[in-house]
C-alpha cells in the first residue's frame, strides 16, 4: 500500500458488494410489507440489479454475453441444473 493511497477507500468493487447486499436486502423486505406474506423476489431483484448498474458510477463493467458465451451457457446450465 502506498502513502498516498487512502486505507478506507470505495473502489468498483465495494461499490458492487454494497448494492448488491442493499439489493437483496429490498428484494427481501419489499414484498412481505407490501402484500403481508413471503413472494417471489426475482423481479424485483432483476430491476434493482438495472437500475444499480445503470445509474450508480463506479460500478463494474458487465460481462458481454456476445464477446464471453461460454461464461453465461455454463452458469445456466449450473442454474438449470440447480433448479
Amino acid at each position: 500500500m502506498s502513502d498516498h493511497e487512502p486505507f478506507f477507500g470505495l473502489s468498483p468493487t465495494h461499490m458492487l458488494m454494497a448494492t448488491v447486499g442493499a439489493a437483496v436486502f429490498v428484494a427481501y423486505l419489499v414484498p412481505r410489507i407490501a402484500f403481508l406474506r413471503a413472494a417471489s423476489s426475482s423481479a424485483i431483484l432483476m430491476i434493482l440489479g438495472l437500475v444499480t448498474f445503470t445509474f450508480i458510477p463506479g460500478m463494474p463493467a458487465v460481462l458481454d454475453p456476445t464477446v464471453s458465451p461460454r461464461i453465461w451457457e455454463i452458469t445456466s446450465e449450473i442454474a438449470v441444473i440447480v433448479v
